[in-house]
């Protein structure tokens, strides 16, 4: 499926469609306008309000999982005119969630089948799925470098770059250094001052 020529900046910027709603749910009735991609994973935090969701979309196929809350929506149809996500109203955060992802959509099930199963992507998921939740930014820098699966390590030569939030901070480590490998991160941001010109 091809998608439109229109760009991500139509979903989270504007172009046709209704004015953008605010906040987390705003920017994702922005992606689930469709014409941006013909297939994605977006991870989206919100740092004032504590939330971490995954939306998975495949053409006009759009799915909202919020971490530690779990799957908000699904929908199998284009969703321009269909009302906000309500996300809030049931929230209950789990503060053990553990919610990672490699190259395979998790919770979108459009119609057929989208990802074959591949190896790499399987040992991986499964080595950190084996590992307790991540409580710190060390926690999350050591899955990100690990490398106990010596066939299929979740860090690998081929990776562009590894990020890690921690509060308001951004670092990003790339070019073959792996989070935890001592190296200083390559970049780094204060995500307060990240647009301040």
């Amino acid at each position: 499926m091809a998608a439109e020529s229109v760009g991500l900046g139509r979903a989270c910027g504007g172009g046709s469609g209704p004015p953008p709603a605010e906040g987390l749910e705003g920017v994702i009735a922005s992606l689930r306008i469709g014409g941006w991609a013909s297939g994605a994973s977006v991870n989206l935090v919100d740092l004032n309000q504590h939330r971490a969701v995954n939306v998975e979309l495949h053409g006009t196929d759009t799915s909202v999982y919020e971490v530690g809350v779990g799957l908000l929506s699904h929908h199998t149809s284009s969703p321009v005119g269909s009302p906000p996500l309500a996300m809030a109203a049931a929230r209950v955060p789990s503060m053990d969630a553990n919610y990672s992802h490699f190259n395979k959509y998790k919770h979108l099930q459009p119609r057929g089948a989208l990802d074959p199963p591949r190896p790499s992507t399987a040992h991986r998921q499964a080595r950190v799925d084996s590992l307790p939740a991540p409580r710190t930014a060390a926690d999350v820098r050591a899955r990100l470098s690990d490398t106990a699966d010596r066939e299929y390590p979740v860090f690998r030569p081929m990776t562009l770059a590894s990020f890690v939030l921690d509060g308001w901070e951004l670092s990003v480590w790339c070019c073959g250094d792996a989070p935890q490998s001592g190296a200083a991160a390559t970049y780094r941001w204060d995500l307060r001052h990240f647009f301040d010109w």
